[in-house]
């Protein structure tokens, strides 16, 4: 199984008006995908941020749950096309 990220992915925003952020075997990840997985955790640590937090320190925390959540949305559909691959072996 093949993951592209980003510079490849830039084709595929012309086309589709879409930012992909990552490909995994020719499917897209778009910075929407990323923003639904990401952003309820997002609020809630806008919500919870302490007054003394540094701005860096919060922007590096939002990138973190972004990461994570990227990385979820890759492991799903790595998961999933291992699954229709296995079904197909077995049909």
């Amino acid at each position: 199984m093949v993951l592209f990220l980003l510079v490849l992915a830039a084709p595929l925003h012309a086309q589709t008006g879409a930012k992909p952020v990552a490909l995994v075997n020719g499917e897209a990840i778009t910075d929407e995908d990323l923003g639904r997985a990401a952003n309820g955790r997002i609020r809630m640590l806008t919500q919870s941020r302490e007054p003394s937090q540094s701005d860096e320190s919060f922007e590096r925390e939002k990138l973190a749950i972004r990461w994570d959540a990227l990385n979820y949305l890759i492991e799903r559909r790595l998961t999933r096309a291992e699954a229709a691959r296995r079904y197909r072996e077995r049909a």
